[in-house]
């Protein structure tokens, strides 16, 4: 259900905001998680964050990514069950979830539609 590898819309850290943007068009889940150089999950970026962004008009190619994501994002570990999941995603309305492994590196992303075509949702 998740989507995983290049599926995964993903930054490192230090991304500035206009690539950033590109890699949430290219990958089309209104979000892309942002990493470090191992892939460790350190913060996530949202339509709504870039909402919040635009109120300063930001210059998308000097502002980093790093000043703008959501640090404490929610993300939930690859044992859990998509049930549960989707409980968390209902819970704090939200329409993508981070799934990492054991030492918070990216796993996949699950999104609401998906979970929606499954029958899950």
């Amino acid at each position: 259900l998740m989507y995983t590898d290049d599926e995964i819309p993903m930054v490192k850290s230090g991304t500035n905001l206009a690539e950033s943007l590109m890699e949430i068009t290219q990958k089309g889940l209104g979000m892309t998680t942002v990493v470090d150089s191992s892939n460790i999950l350190l913060g996530v970026f949202t339509d709504g964050d870039l909402r919040r962004a635009l109120s300063t008009s930001p210059d998308f190619q000097s502002v980093l990514i790093d000043s703008v994501m959501s640090q404490n994002g929610i993300s939930v570990k690859s044992s859990m069950l998509a049930a549960e999941a989707t409980s968390i995603m209902e819970e704090n309305k939200i329409s993508s979830l981070v799934i990492t492994d054991s030492e918070s590196k990216v796993e996949g992303v699950l999104h609401l539609m998906e979970l929606l075509r499954s029958g899950l949702a």
